[in-house]
């Protein structure tokens, strides 16, 4: 029996396992070297996690610190304490220095040097005074520097800001990047301190009282904006939006240095570059490409649609507005005067505040989109509007003092005021806080309040003309009104109108154009000027009975309130009564009558009365009243065009429910009045203005009687001057005896006779009243009359209309309040000397 083998004894506890194969020793030992190298990594791999975490808590720390420490810095300087605690710059220089420190070293690639020791104690100098420092040039942009994201580059300069932030007391850097978010608000800075008090820059020494301009004061309030936005919360999203990407810690302190720099800027040294930044960028552009400006493709698109108007920095902000004639109250011009009229009642505040949340950066400042600066336009009206409305205005001598509120080019001498009219800034206000209420609310204001401002405004121009409201009601013009008028009165066969020789262009082609449609006739008063109202009279009844022996039924007559050309008053008085007499509707054009002259219509008892308030009364252009008394209302069916107000008669064919008015409607207006309530889709703003400019005319000029006396004295004044200056005279009647008044003169414009005749064909220049300097064929005079009117505005800045009327050029003046007898003067001189070159016959060159 074979011996078996023996076992091999249990391993006791502790002791190592004898192994009896000698190949499984090196797999064992290389299993258990893997699994310590695996082991080692992963705790590599978490302690270097941990570290990482720390060191992004201690850079977020740093950063905490860093913008504590600003805000307890403007904390100090706003309350001046380092000025009344001396001992503490000291330690406030030891942590200002360690916060540099401590910023430096967290940023990345930063290779700034610490300050050198005299340096630092020139700035603690600097701090403990509490002044601001003085600018120093900026260094060239070394393209060595290692720190690029750092380095936030001017487009216009390629300049660097300065290293540090501003309670080190450093230069400020350029204007670099502006806040350009419409949803950034502009809050208080509360200090991220406990138990302090917010920090209000625009009532502090950061914010000095002074007078800015409007370029200025956009510059600054958007440094302020950026100012509060990266100290109060530099980690917010809108600060990538603002500056299109997020600065790091040195740069934001770089920008903060530049904001709070320009905000102590006392004498705009350092505001005014930054107001002027697109023709600096132009001017780069000229001689640098992009790449070597290195400006982002998004600026340079912008510096080449500047040159189109599109983009406006801050002067060019304060330069749209002056040419609107938008000037602010207490706001002094880009000179720095103050003796304009301003518009006293826009929200200045509204308008700064909103258009520097709309900037954006080129350069080293603000830029703004046209339509930006319009819309904050709109806004400070829109919010200003019950004070535009409520407003009063000083009351102003009349002649050159005048001038200020109107917003003629002060090169150019306004002495045709009666062919279009003008109107002053205060009216200019009321019409553009009108428009901008149908902006911003279109259907409220349409639908609703503009009917009653409507109704307010006939009201006005009803107790100017002594009429009832539901008698008076808005067109365009005084043509437009007399078309629809003769358009209403729908001639039948048999019926015959009867107009004037000096009947104004368009009304005489009105009535040419009404007889091709028509079965009207028309029949003409001949005459010429100087007529005695006599004699006119008799030529108008003459006509009246000429007409009727022929079969016709004189229906209607039209005439001048005012003659047009030659300018003299017509005796629409008299020509009313006749018509009254003899069964004949009067429709007269006093295209210059409101304003001009006094008018009653309780009194004149005219059929139809239509008047321009845009030449006299100082409306905004385009408006017209029309006074239709009760008694023929039933005559105008329509407007010109036919619109929502129409009602067709209960017997028309063509009537059917969908041109019926609403039964069910309030009736609160008469049918009239509803016809020219809403006539098509038209801005008729100037309709609404007629209660601002009856206000301005009252405050500002002192009322109706003193404006058409001044009106009337300066423009026969200066009839007489131009008259003597020319050695001719001032149309007028022919049968006045010494020392009576011509009723012809009687009006704000009157009409000199120039010492040009013209040779009717078939007649000799034996046959004038007068001698003349030179005698124009027919076929010279329009070609010399044009000549003059067209040196008057290129060489002379002024205009004057000539025309011939009769065998002689004429010229027309127009009195008005801001005009003096000198102005007249003057241009009689011109006209002088244009006539002798007329005779010279130089209009033929």
């Amino acid at each position: 029996m074979s011996e078996e083998p023996a076992k091999p004894s249990g391993r006791k506890r502790g002791r190592p396992r004898t192994v009896t194969n000698e190949q499984e020793v090196p797999e064992r030992r290389r299993k258990q070297l893997r699994l310590a190298q695996q082991a080692y990594r992963k705790r590599k791999e978490t302690t270097i996690g941990n570290l990482q975490n720390r060191v992004h808590e201690l850079e977020t720390g740093i950063e905490n610190i860093s913008q504590s420490f600003l805000s307890f810095s403007s904390l100090l300087i706003q309350e001046q304490l380092l000025s009344q605690y001396p001992h503490i710059t000291s330690a406030l220089q030891n942590i200002t220095q360690q916060c540099v420190s401590l910023a430096k070293a967290g940023s990345d690639g930063s290779t700034e040097e610490p300050l050198p020791p005299n340096q630092a104690a020139e700035e603690a100098q600097i701090t403990k005074n509490n002044t601001a420092p003085a600018p120093v040039p900026d260094k060239e942009f070394s393209e060595t520097s290692t720190d690029a994201e750092d380095i936030i580059q001017s487009a216009a300069t390629r300049w660097p800001g300065p290293p540090t932030p501003p309670y080190q007391g450093q230069s400020t850097l350029p204007f670099d990047l502006i806040m350009s978010s419409s949803t950034v608000q502009f809050p208080q800075i509360t200090p991220p301190l406990s138990n302090s008090p917010a920090l209000d820059l625009l009532s502090s020494n950061i914010m000095p009282d002074r007078q800015w301009n409007i370029a200025q004061s956009l510059v600054r309030t958007c440094c302020q904006g950026g100012y509060r936005l990266l100290v109060d919360n530099p980690n917010s999203p809108a600060v990538l939006r603002i500056f299109g990407s997020v600065p790091s810690l040195s740069a934001r302190n770089r920008l903060i240095s530049g904001f709070y720099d320009v905000m102590q800027d006392k004498t705009g040294v350092l505001i005014d570059p930054k107001a002027h930044v697109l023709h600096a960028l132009q001017s780069n552009m000229a001689i640098f490409s992009s790449e070597q400006l290195q400006v982002p493709s998004k600026i340079w698109q912008i510096a080449l649609e500047s040159s189109t108007g599109a983009w406006l920095d801050a002067s060019g902000v304060q330069g749209y507005l002056h040419d609107k004639r938008v000037l602010f109250e207490n706001f002094p011009d880009s000179s720095g005067r103050f003796d304009c009229s301003v518009s006293s009642s826009l929200d200045t505040t509204a308008f700064i505040k909103s258009l520097s949340k709309e900037a954006i950066c080129v350069g080293s400042g603000p830029v703004f989109r046209r339509q930006s600066v319009e819309k904050a336009l709109r806004l400070a009206t829109f919010l200003a509007f019950p004070n535009i409305m409520a407003a009063t205005t000083q009351p102003t001598p009349f002649g050159k003092p005048m001038l200020k509120h109107w917003m003629f080019d002060p090169a150019y001498k306004n002495l045709n005021h009666g062919s279009f009219g003008a109107h002053p800034i205060p009216v200019k206000d009321a019409q553009r806080a009108f428009m901008d209420l149908a902006d911003v609310r279109p259907d409220p204001y349409i639908r609703r309040y503009h009917a009653e401002h409507l109704d307010e405004a006939r009201k006005a121009v009803a107790e100017l003309l002594n009429a009832r409201r539901d008698e008076c009601v808005f067109v365009k013009n005084a043509t437009t009104g007399v078309a629809t008028v003769l358009h209403n009165l729908a001639f039948q066969p048999g019926e015959a109108l009867i107009y004037f020789e000096p009947v104004y262009g368009a009304v005489e082609k009105g009535i040419v154009s009404l007889q091709e449609h028509s079965s009207l006739q028309s029949r003409k008063v001949s005459f010429q000027f100087p007529i005695t109202e006599d004699e006119l009279e008799r030529r108008f009844r003459e006509v009246i009975r000429q007409t009727r022996e022929e079969g016709l039924k004189v229906r209607a007559s039209v005439f001048d309130a005012i003659v047009s050309n030659p300018g003299v008053r017509f005796p629409f008085e008299r020509l009313t009564a006749i018509c009254r007499e003899e069964g004949i509707l009067s429709v007269i054009d006093a295209a210059h009558g409101v304003g001009n002259i006094h008018l009653d219509m309780e009194k004149l008892q005219p059929d139809f009365f239509v008047s321009n308030c845009h030449k006299w009364l100082y409306t905004p252009r385009s408006c017209a009243v029309l006074y239709v008394p009760r008694r023929n209302q039933h005559l105008i069916r329509t407007t010109m065009p036919t619109s929502w107000g129409f009602i067709p008669a209960p017997d028309s064919p063509e009537t059917v429910a969908s041109v019926l008015q609403d039964s069910n409607a309030p009736v609160t207006k008469t049918a009239f009045e509803e016809l020219f309530e809403f006539v098509a889709t038209t801005d008729d703003s100037a309709y609404i203005c007629v209660p601002a400019a009856l206000k301005f005319r009252a405050e500002v000029c002192g009322g109706e009687d003193a404006i058409i006396a001044y009106n009337h004295r300066v423009a026969n004044e200066g009839a007489d001057a131009v008259a003597a200056t020319l050695g001719t005279e001032v149309l007028q009647e022919p049968d006045l005896k010494p020392g009576e008044q011509s009723r012809m003169r009687q009006c704000s414009m009157t009409t000199i006779r120039l010492p040009i005749a013209v040779a009717a064909a078939g007649k000799e220049a034996e046959s004038l009243d007068h001698t003349p300097l030179v005698v124009l064929s027919e076929e010279e005079a329009p070609k010399a009359f044009s000549w003059i009117q067209t040196q008057l505005v290129d060489k002379h800045n002024t205009f004057l209309p000539v025309f011939r009327h009769g065998p002689w050029l004429w010229t027309r003046l127009s009195g008005q309040t801001y005009l003096e007898t000198s102005d007249f003067e003057a241009v009689g001189v011109v006209l002088r000397d244009l006539c002798e070159r007329v005779a010279k016959k130089e209009f033929k060159a």
